[in-house]
C-alpha cells in the first residue's frame, strides 16, 4: 500500500470515527491504482439477518463525472443486500463536491424499486456482500 493511500486512511478514519453521532466507518477497499478509497457504515447491518442496508462512502483521487454532468469528489451509496441470494440493489446515492462525503450535493436521487443483481468478482459491490453476509 503506497503512502498516499496510507496516509488518506488514516485521515478519513480519525475523521468518521472522532466525529459526534457519526457512524462508525470501516476500510472495505483500496484498489491497487490508489484512486478511490471505499468506506462501509458499520453501524447499518444487523448481524444474522438474510437482507441487510448498508451505506457505502467512496472518494476519489479525481473529480468523477456523468457525461461531464455532476462532478464530484465522493458519493454516498445506498445498498440493499440479499445474503440467501448473493445479490445487492442500489436503492439511493448522493454526490458530493467534496472527498469523504463533504462539501455540497450536486446529485441525489433514488432508484425506487430495488433490483437485486450478482455483483461482478472482486468488485466492490462483491467484497461488501461477502463483508455484510459473514457475519
Amino acid at each position: 500500500m503506497n503512502f498516499r493511500i496510507a496516509l488518506a486512511a488514516t485521515a478519513a478514519a480519525l475523521a468518521f470515527t472522532t466525529s459526534a453521532g457519526a457512524s462508525t466507518w470501516q476500510l472495505l477497499a483500496t484498489p491497487s491504482s490508489g484512486d478511490t478509497l471505499t468506506f462501509v457504515d458499520d453501524a447499518a447491518a444487523p448481524a444474522g439477518t438474510a437482507r441487510a442496508d448498508r451505506w457505502v462512502l467512496r472518494s476519489y483521487d479525481a473529480p468523477q463525472s456523468f457525461g461531464g454532468h455532476y462532478p464530484h469528489r465522493s458519493a454516498r451509496l445506498h445498498y440493499e443486500i440479499d445474503c440467501r441470494a448473493q445479490t445487492v440493489a442500489l436503492t439511493d446515492w448522493t454526490f458530493h463536491e467534496g472527498s469523504l462525503g463533504d462539501g455540497r450535493v450536486v446529485w441525489a436521487d433514488t432508484m425506487g424499486d430495488a433490483v437485486f443483481v450478482k455483483p461482478v468478482a472482486r468488485s466492490a459491490e462483491a467484497r461488501l456482500v461477502a463483508a455484510t453476509c459473514a457475519r
